[in-house]
């Protein structure tokens, strides 16, 4: 009879164990699914963040050569200015 009621609790306690385990897992499972699509969503982010900062970086870059570019020629029409005030002065 002992018997008996041993095997019916070790049953019952298998039973609930795997109700358990199975709902917890369950769980971790959707919870993962969910942290991978917030991890995907944040990468898409990223990588569009780091094409906006290439594309300013572009823009900067471009923006100085254009102002190098500006100055050596203010420079030479200076030079040039400096020099027909020259021959006028002389």
């Amino acid at each position: 009879m002992l018997w008996w009621v041993t095997c019916f609790v070790a049953t019952g306690v298998a039973i609930v164990a795997k109700w358990y385990f199975t709902t917890t897992i369950e769980r971790l499972r959707q919870s993962l699914l969910r942290e991978q699509l917030e991890a995907l969503a944040l990468k898409g982010e990223l990588t569009d963040l780091r094409q906006d900062q290439r594309s300013k970086s572009r823009l900067v870059r471009e923006r100085e050569a254009e102002i190098k570019r500006l100055k050596s020629s203010i420079a030479k029409l200076q030079g040039e200015i400096h020099g027909l005030e020259d021959e006028i002065k002389c």
